[in-house]
């Protein structure tokens, strides 16, 4: 196995680890009647890549839906949740990009019936397939963001969230601004 093989095989068990972790408290909290927040999100980012001596940057817009999250209510302020997206390209080369995150959004404002801000740090991992190869970048970022309620368990939600991602060579480190609006369907 090589060293990339591996990599990929411990970043995509660590995340398969999160995952459980979360589906698990999940569960544990379902005899209470845990709140399940589901979701989708367009995009508008800024992202740059590079070190020192190179860098490039890129500004994409992605719509409908960028990534779909469902959240799971842990107490009444704090939330876990697993967020999966996939991106596809095609021209001289084809390839394919896949997001998780794990992200903890805390709900800075408790009113059912009002806008509720929150705070969401985030691990994530980009798994980059192309061609005949494939690499995975970790990630890190923090977003704020609302919710505002249209009915009963139906919200919008907006975002505006900092990522880093760390170097794995070939893939440069890389810093994304990036704006989210989307909609939260609730259980209950």
């Amino acid at each position: 196995m090589t060293m990339t093989a591996f990599r990929y095989h411990l970043t995509f068990a660590a995340g398969l680890a999160l995952t459980g972790l979360a589906l698990s408290a999940a569960s544990a909290r379902a005899q209470e009647s845990t709140r399940i927040e589901l979701g989708m999100d367009a995009m508008l980012a800024r992202t740059t890549f590079g070190n020192r001596n190179v860098s490039a940057s890129t500004t994409t817009f992605e719509l409908p839906v960028q990534a779909f999250r469902m959240g799971f209510q842990l107490s009444p302020n704090v939330w876990i949740e697993p967020t999966l997206g996939l991106r596809s390209a095609s021209g001289n080369g084809s390839g394919t990009i896949f997001n998780f995150d794990l992200g903890l959004p805390i709900t800075l404002s408790t009113q059912p019936s009002g806008t509720n801000f929150f705070l969401r740090p985030l691990l994530g991992f980009r798994h980059f397939n192309f061609d005949d190869d494939s690499r995975t970048q970790t990630n890190f970022g923090v977003g704020l963001g609302l919710r505002i309620p249209v009915m009963a368990r139906l919200s919008t939600r907006f975002e505006a969230r900092f990522r880093h991602g760390l170097e794995n060579s070939p893939l440069s480190e890389f810093n994304e601004i990036g704006l989210l609006a989307g909609l939260s369907f609730f259980t209950r």
